[in-house]
């Protein structure tokens, strides 16, 4: 019989050293060379965290209604809940932070109480307590609990939280999302495990934030902003695996950031970090960049305040921010015999250039080189956090940002590209400036229902408004290449800016009920989301012409026209001109459409006894389009490749898409010191909603196209006039000539299954190590295909590949430009295998390792925003419709990461800390094209080049256009050598190169962050500097990322007759930073790549 007492009794967790010694030899090498990162852990959850446990007696039976409350010291918010028949209990939606105490009271037994230092985001701290009856001594300290992030019940797939401590001590240069996420060891700047960062879902404060059409992989991310300022925020989580059906929306990873709340205390910073040209390196390598850098200056400014509105019950927090930065457009200029890094235009060329276009035809445009990009913005948070009782608290957030950017033109549709580079050279006023604005309201209410029922409601809006303008007047769009198929300038109005708009409303709505029985947690719940869009996308609304030298540029003007190399002969034509133009009475017409998803889940977690959890749930998520678009029924009647009948009037039926989820967690010994966890199951993402409006743009009802190449190209001479060839009575008819977008009947959004096996193991003295094999295939992939692409008419002589009739005559239905259709593939794979270390020293010393080994492989890399840059983008060696399996660009293969960090606080008013970050990879993959159209399917620049075994392979011809006087024999030496030091290409002779087959150098870089604070009573003076590409600083040979010099190596400049095989120009590549002839890659200087730079920083902070 129980004797009653109230005496106290603190119970603490202490795992024995001698339970290191029972490992076996097994244990023993499953962690010899672990290689350990990730600040504190994972679990499951999305704003909050939460406790659960059981309250035993001393016979190790439960004991049924127990107290149990839980206090948020900072801000005294109270939670409490009675305990189950068995002895669990279960306290959810607790915030995240700390300290907590913890009280629990029985009649009959003393009271425990206990201290929690904080919590992470998601974290289940599992508590168990043995309670002594009343009249009893106190007992000596037993292991009764478990709150650790990492060593979790909770915790089943690889994941890594990053608090609040790291936020403010990692170095960073940006303060940006992706210098935080760097610390994922599955990451690649925004990509995570080999997935492209459009399949990401971003959640603030467990509300979806995502670019939601996805021109951007974040909010702001066309002008360089962040959505949220780090000081906003409390922490952030990244999961790749998480097995709990309430996570959803992505395919990729899902990044889920808590902003910061009040407290009972009134505390806050003000800051204001800067840099400039004086604070950036100045040599790489053998490159010497003191008299190239231009000037640039950036400054950041911002305030957080939080506190009490009414003490215990009500409290408010605040930030502001303020971020100007002006950046010079690039590192190349025009070469004017100053050496350096120079581009392929002359001096001479840019100026004769631009003061042709302003006699001629009153155009400016502007600056070749040597100009300042601007980007700026503000954000707004503002929260209110309310405990309304007890058992309900609520909480209502505003965001808001407003941007703007200075932006280079696409490089899209151009050969070798457009921008800022060594090969090309743009004019200024062809580049343009985008704005992202977004305002955001959300609501949460979490709730406790006696001690069975918890529920987490969360409803909100945010609108985004998207806008681009241009630099110049409108005028024609115009790229000039060099006479061998590689862009040479470009200037006019930017070809994808003509009222380009997007106003995006996104309101979402989700609920969580959850049950506890006993052993058992269910879940039931909801997450629905509507948006609505308006969007204008006009590419080459303003025409778009290519020339194939300056000199063909020149002689279309009309006859006798004054240019630099004599009047005009009148006869210059285009080899491409491109033109959109609107079909309804409405000049400028927009496309409006709707989406929605609706989602439901059940989910129940088992706890068969104290060592195991398994989670096992089902979620059916329903995207539909409550609206179709605007009908044209002469498509209907028209038949495409393998007589498909295409209806761009209707988006695809709504169907189920179920993801089924099981996983695992076993505690080995009951004592966290070393747990096995996993799972399996299916992943839902969204689509970038960009991709159905392209098919509400094109339709053929609200544009018409005239898309014309070589000789169909020619009756076009320059123009001008960018409405000069807007076809009579366009307005209210079907265009002669259209492009048409349409999306699969059976389009399904993206799946994958995902499958990870992982542990982690407690080794004593503060050091931890853990183990991630994770694997994930594709279920539904996402690609493009041109219906209305022909037959191949033969296999090309002498290379083997299919060829297409070329040109125009490519095309099933003459008046179909394209015919682009939106579609699936379950092909795809991705693989990591995380290893992890971290220890904990004494004296404010931290140090962690990792390594990430991630293969991936997909048939469609390049998720652009369009479907002809998706489509035409994706290099191939057969069939365009079929790509094939192939490395993904967003593979990451291998990566090394480390951090260290120290603090020492001395003297009583002062501190040091310095902060390490470090990063080995491999190389970015990149693909050998060949210029021109080689296969004749109407698309520039996508083949895999044939890599010659011998001269006896390839036929090779001097590049006349710009006097080239060798010998095919010459040529081909210099080719030879190229492909001997290629450690790809030497490798793959007599094979087509693989799409994103060969890789660049490893980058091997690391950050470094210096922090001294001076301490006046509670509040600090602190002052920073963050060196980014500190191993550049060290040495001008270190820290420097290699880039491709050329990766189209080859020019396709027609057939031999009559032999059919194809012959190529080969250009020697020279790097022009050393001089050296036919070598693969030069160093980046792009942005500052392989620079070092420093930032300064003075922080406020009080309280």
């Amino acid at each position: 019989m129980n004797k009653l007492s109230n005496n106290a009794l603190i119970l603490h967790r202490k795992i024995k050293l001698k339970r290191m010694k029972q490992f076996s030899y097994l244990k023993f090498l499953c962690i010899i060379g672990l290689l350990f990162f990730s600040y504190k852990g994972f679990s499951q959850g999305v704003t909050t965290a939460s406790m659960s446990g059981r309250i035993l007696d001393a016979k190790k039976t439960g004991v049924p209604g127990a107290t149990v409350i839980v206090i948020h010291t900072p801000s005294g918010t109270r939670y409490g809940t009675a305990t189950q028949d068995d002895g669990s209990f279960n306290l959810p939606n607790l915030r995240i932070g700390g300290p907590y105490t913890v009280e629990i009271t029985a009649v009959g037994y003393a009271t425990i109480k206990d201290e929690i230092p904080a919590l992470s985001l998601g974290q289940n701290a599992v508590l168990n307590y043995t309670m002594k009856e009343e009249s009893d001594e106190i007992a000596a300290i037993q292991v009764v609990g478990q709150k650790d992030a990492i060593f979790n019940a909770d915790r089943t797939g690889a994941a890594t939280n990053i608090n609040s401590t790291a936020l403010q001590t990692m170095p960073s240069i940006n303060r940006s999302f992706t210098d935080m996420t760097r610390i994922v060891p599955q990451s690649s700047g925004t990509n995570f495990g080999g997935r492209n960062n459009l399949f990401n879902n971003l959640s603030i404060d467990g509300s979806i934030f995502n670019n939601s059409f996805g021109l951007a992989s974040l909010p702001g991310g066309q002008t360089n902003s962040q959505p949220i300022s780090l000081d906003a925020l409390e922490e952030i989580q990244v999961n790749i695996a998480p097995f709990d059906v309430r996570q959803g929306g992505f395919t990729g990873a899902g990044i889920n950031a808590v902003t910061r709340s009040g407290t009972n205390n009134v505390k806050g910073s003000a800051y204001y970090f800067f840099r400039n040209n004086n604070m950036v390196g100045t040599k790489v390598g053998e490159t010497d960049l003191s008299n190239q850098l231009l000037n640039f200056n950036y400054y950041q400014a911002g305030l957080r305040v939080g506190g009490p509105i009414i003490k215990n019950k009500l409290f408010f927090f605040l930030s502001g921010e303020l971020e100007k930065r002006t950046d010079p457009v690039g590192q190349f200029v025009a070469d004017r015999g100053q050496g350096g890094n120079v581009s392929r235009i002359t001096g001479q060329q840019a100026d004769e250039l631009r003061q042709f276009l302003i006699s001629t035809y009153n155009y400016d445009p502007g600056p070749i080189d040597s100009y300042d990009m601007l980007t700026e913005s503000q954000k707004i948070l503002a929260r209110l956090d309310w405990n309304v009782t007890n058992n309900t608290r609520a909480t209502l957030r505003y965001t808001y940002l407003k941007s703007y950017r200075d932006v280079q033109m696409s490089n899209s549709g151009a050969q070798g590209g457009r921008q800022n580079g060594p090969n090309s050279l743009p004019f200024q006023n062809g580049n343009y400036n985008i704005n992202n604005n977004y305002n955001s309201i959300i609501a949460e209410v979490n709730s406790t229902i006696g001690n069975k029922y918890a529920n987490n409601f969360i409803a909100g809006w945010t609108g985004f408004r998207d806008f681009r303008g241009s630099p110049g007047r409108i005028f024609p769009f115009v790229d000039i290449e060099n006479g061998s198929n590689q862009n040479l300038t470009s200037f006019g109005y930017e070809p994808f800016s003509a009222n380009n708009l997007l106003d995006s409303d996104v309101f979402q709505l989700s609920d969580n009920f959850s049950i506890y029985k006993g052993k058992h947690t269910i879940t039931i719940g909801t997450a629905n989301e509507y948006y609505k869009f308006r969007n204008g996308f006009m590419a080459d609304f303003y025409s778009r012409y290519r020339f194939a030298t300056l000199a063909d540029f020149y002689n279309s003007a009309p006859a006798g026209t004054p240019t630099p190399i004599g009047p005009s002969t009148g006869l210059g034509r285009p080899t491409l001109f491109s033109y959109r133009y609107s079909a309804t009475t409405d000049e400028v017409p927009f496309a409006f459409f709707e989406a929605a998803q609706v989602g439901f889940y059940v989910q129940d977690e088992w706890k068969p006894n104290d060592k195991v959890k398994v989670t096992l749930g089902v979620r059916a998520d329903v995207p539909f389009f409550p609206k179709s678009p605007i009908d044209n029924p002469a498509v209907r009647e028209l038949r495409f490749a393998n007589q498909e009948v295409l209806d761009v009037g209707k988006f695809p039926d709504a169907h189920i898409l179920w993801s089924p989820r099981i996983g695992f967690n076993w505690d080995v010994y009951g004592d966290r010191s070393l747990q096995v966890r996993g799972g399996t199951g299916v992943f839902t993402g969204r689509i970038p909603f960009v991709w159905m409006s392209n098919q509400a743009s094109n339709t053929g009802a609200l544009f018409g196209s005239i898309f014309e190449t070589g000789s169909a190209a020619a009756g076009r001479p320059f123009n001008p006039d960018p409405f000069a060839y807007r076809p009579a009575n366009a307005v209210g008819q079907i265009p002669a000539s259209y492009e048409i977008n349409v999306t699969s009947p059976n389009f399904r959004f993206p799946q994958v299954w995902r499958s990870n096996l992982g542990g982690d193991i407690l080794l004593g003295e503060g050091l931890s190590a853990s183990l991630d094999l994770s694997f994930t295939k594709d279920i539904n992939a996402v690609y493009v295909r041109n219906a209305n692409l022909s037959a191949p008419v033969g296999i090309i002589p002498g290379d083997g590949r299919l060829r297409y009739v070329g040109g125009n005559a490519t095309r099933i239905n003459s008046n179909i430009t394209n015919a682009f259709v939106l579609d699936n593939s379950n092909q795809g794979w991705s693989g990591a295998v995380t290893l992890q270390l971290q220890k904990q020293f004494a004296g404010g010393f931290f140090a962690s390792l990792a390594y990430n080994y991630g293969p991936s492989w997909d048939i469609n890399s390049g998720l652009a925003a369009t479907a002809s840059s998706f489509f035409n983008g994706n290099p191939v060696v057969g069939d365009p419709n079929a790509p094939q399996l192939s490395f993904s660009a967003n593979q990451q293969l291998h990566r090394f990461i480390a951090s260290a960090s120290w603090k020492k606080e001395y003297a009583k008013y002062f501190a040091t800390g310095i902060s390490l970050f470090a990063e080995a990879r491999s190389g970015g993959n990149f693909s050998y094209t060949v210029g021109g159209d080689l296969n004749g399917d109407n698309v520039q620049g996508n083949d895999l080049m044939y890599i010659p075994r011998s001269k006896d392979e390839i036929i090779l011809a001097p590049a006349l256009s710009v006097g080239d006087t060798r010998s095919p024999d010459q040529i081909w030496e210099e080719l030879d050598a190229y492909i001997r030091q290629d450690k790809y290409l030497s490798k793959n002779r007599g094979r087509y190169a693989e799409r994103n087959g060969a890789e660049a150098p490893w980058v091997f870089k690391s950050d470094v962050r210096i922090w001294q604070d001076f301490k006046f009573g509670k509040n600090t003076l602190q002052f920073t500097v963050d060196i980014i590409n500190f191993t550049n600083m060290i040495s001008p040979n270190w820290g420097v990322v290699k880039s491709p010099i050329r990766s189209q190596l080859l020019n396709f400049v027609g057939y031999e007759s009559p032999s059919g095989r194809p012959v190529f120009e080969y250009r020697e590549l020279v790097n022009t930073q050393t001089g050296e002839r036919n070598v693969s890659f030069q160093n980046n200087l792009n942005n500052f790549a392989s620079q070092w730079q420093i930032q300064l920083g003075a922080r406020y902070i009080f309280e």
